[in-house]
C-alpha cells in the first residue's frame, strides 16, 4: 500500500509540474512578412494603411504600425533582445503591473516577463490613467528582437473575434 502510494504521489507531481511548465503560452517570433500578410489576408488592410517608421523608437530597426478605427497593430524589431525588452518594460509592462496592483482592470488578463520576452494578454476594461483607459482586448508581445502589439479597444464579439483571428493567423496566443 505505501509503494502505490509513493508511486501514485509521484505521478500527480510529475503532472503538476508538466501543467505548470504549459502555462506558458508558446509561440515563436513574427517575421515582417508575416506580419503584413496578415494585415492583407486578415484584417483587409493594404500597404497604403500602414506605416514602416524604420527608426521611430531608439534602437529600432523597422515599425510598421497600422491603427483601423479601435483596432492597433504594430510590429517593432529592434537591433536586439535586450533593447526590445527595455522598450516591452518601459512602454507595457511596468504600467501593466501598475494597473493590476492599483486594482484599475476589470476583466481577465495573463501575463509572463522573463529576461529575454514576455507577453500581456488582456480581456476586459482598464481605468489605469497610464494604461489604455478603455475597454482594451488583445495582446502585447516581446519575443526575440520584435515586438508585437494586437490590441482592439473594444470587448465586443465581432472585435475580439477579428483580434483572435490574427492572432492565430501569425502563430500567437489570444486572450
Amino acid at each position: 500500500m505505501k509503494m502505490m502510494k509513493k508511486v501514485v504521489s509521484v505521478a500527480l507531481v510529475g503532472v503538476m509540474m508538466f501543467s505548470i511548465a504549459a502555462c506558458g503560452k508558446r509561440y515563436n517570433v513574427v517575421s515582417k512578412k508575416d506580419f503584413t500578410n496578415a494585415l492583407e489576408d486578415v484584417a483587409d488592410l493594404d500597404e497604403d494603411d500602414w506605416y514602416d517608421y524604420t527608426t521611430y523608437y531608439s534602437h529600432s530597426e523597422h515599425d510598421i504600425d497600422c491603427y483601423d478605427g479601435d483596432f492597433h497593430y504594430e510590429w517593432i524589431q529592434f537591433d536586439s533582445n535586450a533593447h526590445a525588452m527595455d522598450f516591452f518594460e518601459d512602454e507595457f509592462a511596468e504600467d501593466f503591473q501598475d494597473m493590476v496592483d492599483d486594482k484599475d482592470f476589470d476583466g481577465k488578463y495573463s501575463y509572463r516577463i522573463t529576461d529575454t520576452e514576455g507577453y500581456i494578454l488582456l480581456n476586459g476594461e482598464s481605468s489605469s490613467n497610464d494604461f489604455f483607459d478603455d475597454d482594451i482586448y488583445g495582446g502585447i508581445f516581446c519575443k526575440e528582437d520584435v515586438v508585437v502589439i494586437v490590441l482592439c479597444r473594444s470587448t465586443s464579439d465581432r472585435d475580439t473575434s477579428r483580434v483572435d483571428e490574427f492572432l492565430r493567423a501569425i502563430g500567437y496566443p489570444t486572450p
